[in-house]
């Protein structure tokens, strides 16, 4: 790919004939003098993975067992890399100027891929995008993601849904081998778009760590000898 370089002739081309007039006549009028503003920089945030508390999960290793993380959906509202804040009135904005660094859904799959691999659970840990064939299989969707304002204090509301799949049973009711719903709500420390993903890491490190100790207790389940 051929670096970008700028070239004024082109952006002066692009000027359409209006506004060169209105141009031409800041600059021929006393003391008239033209700003052309600056595009506003937006900050990214991302989940802190550091607030991670897999390593206390207990279980496993499973050996020979392996594992597919499919990619999570996400409600309209976690859908994207804005960050949505709900005042006592249910009035929902965004915050102009701070955004995501990537969509939800994608740090969360993420995260718990990360979290599955340290806790040593299973001999492998794959994603979707591996096309590896696996027993089990991981799904979910992330529900909840907005700052609630009450009064002086705000929140965040953060959830997600997940099921796991069990390819070796061939009757759809045995597949599932559980679906369940993971939520949490804490107050931010601080009232700013940082605090904000602070909390959402936090609710995050939680729900992940939640939903380890689900699969383990399931997948040991499973691996018992029928009768047991």
């Amino acid at each position: 790919m051929k670096p970008y370089v700028s070239r004024p002739s082109s952006i002066i081309r692009r000027i359409s004939p209006v506004a060169a007039v209105v141009l031409a006549a800041c600059f021929l009028a006393g003391g008239c003098v033209c700003r052309v503003g600056s595009p506003p920089e937006i900050n990214r945030l991302v989940l802190d993975y550091s607030l991670s508390n897999a390593v206390s999960v207990r279980g496993g290793p499973f050996e020979g067992e392996t594992i597919t993380v499919s990619r999570f959906s996400a409600s309209e509202e976690c859908r994207g890399t804005t960050m949505l804040y709900s005042s006592s009135s249910g009035e929902r904005s965004s915050y102009h100027y701070h955004r995501l660094y990537t969509s939800l859904p994608v740090m969360v799959t993420e995260w718990i891929i990360n979290d599955i691999s340290r806790a040593g659970l299973f001999h492998a840990v794959f994603s979707e995008q591996t096309y590896e064939k696996t027993r089990f299989y991981l799904e979910g969707r992330v529900t909840s993601c907005i700052e609630v304002r009450e009064g002086d204090r705000r929140k965040v509301v953060f959830g997600f849904t997940a099921a796991l799949i069990d390819e070796v049973e061939t009757a759809p009711s045995e597949r599932i081998v559980f679906q369940e719903d993971y939520y949490d709500e804490r107050y931010l420390e601080r009232p700013d778009p940082a605090g904000l993903t602070k909390a959402m890491s936090e609710s995050m490190a939680l729900l992940s760590e939640e939903l380890l100790r689900d699969v383990a207790l399931h997948v040991e389940d499973r691996r018992k000898p029928s009768g047991m």
